[in-house]
């Protein structure tokens, strides 16, 4: 039990987001806030809605404010940084996404951006970029109706079916989140079961193995 303060729990109408968040206590900090859109992102692309990470790693430095990284069985890694909200550095190029912000590089070369209104429209960057790029693509994720999530979820409700931010998905996300800031707390690797839904500690792939701390068993 904590007494009543209104930077917590705000009384009335207010201008700013309740700081409870930032209280372990109560919520789960930057990572579980503003980072589940972004992971929620990263899980999307990764086509991982319905799973989600083998492992959490610690930054190298000891730090709780960036460098954990969470690890695919297929060996791809997402680490927590400065920069873009969400980065993808891919084979042949790389994809920088921010809210009002978007670039698109291709062998080292910018193909389009929207940085700032200097740089036109984001739309038509990234309208250009699907054009140019994407016109056959075998995958296209799919996108919300006109009237965004929330009709989404309106008309899932009417046709008993699925929204595409469904609860599954958001669970999975919220899963990242929490594994990112275990690992940053106890400052230890911990190793996941995406389809048991449990920490593990042994039977870590290959690439895992001779990390110098231990896995978390519970």
């Amino acid at each position: 039990l904590r007494p009543y303060h209104s930077e917590l729990s705000p009384r009335g109408v207010h201008e700013f987001f309740p700081h409870w968040r930032a209280y372990m206590e109560y919520g789960g900090g930057g990572v579980c806030d503003m980072g589940a859109h972004h992971l929620d992102i990263v899980q999307w692309a990764l086509d991982r809605d319905d799973s989600g990470p083998v492992a959490a790693m610690p930054p190298e430095d000891g730090s709780n404010g960036y460098g954990a990284r969470l690890v695919y069985d297929d060996g791809v890694e997402v680490s927590r940084e400065k920069g873009f909200h969400v980065d993808f550095l891919c084979e042949n190029g790389r994809i920088q996404v921010s809210r009002g912000k978007f670039r698109f590089e291709l062998e080292g070369r910018t193909v389009h951006q929207f940085l700032e209104p200097a740089d036109g429209s984001l739309n038509r960057a990234v309208l250009l970029t699907e054009r140019e790029f994407l016109r056959d693509a075998s995958v296209r994720l799919p996108t919300p109706p006109s009237g965004g999530h929330q009709q989404d979820f309106l008309d899932a409700v009417l046709s008993r079916g699925r929204p595409l931010a469904h609860v599954e998905a958001g669970a999975r996300s919220a899963i990242c989140c929490h594994l990112m800031n275990l690992t940053y707390y106890h400052q230890t690797s911990l190793g996941w079961d995406p389809k048991r839904l449990r920490f593990t500690r042994g039977g870590d792939p290959s690439w895992l193995k001779g990390s110098r701390r231990d896995y978390l068993h519970a």
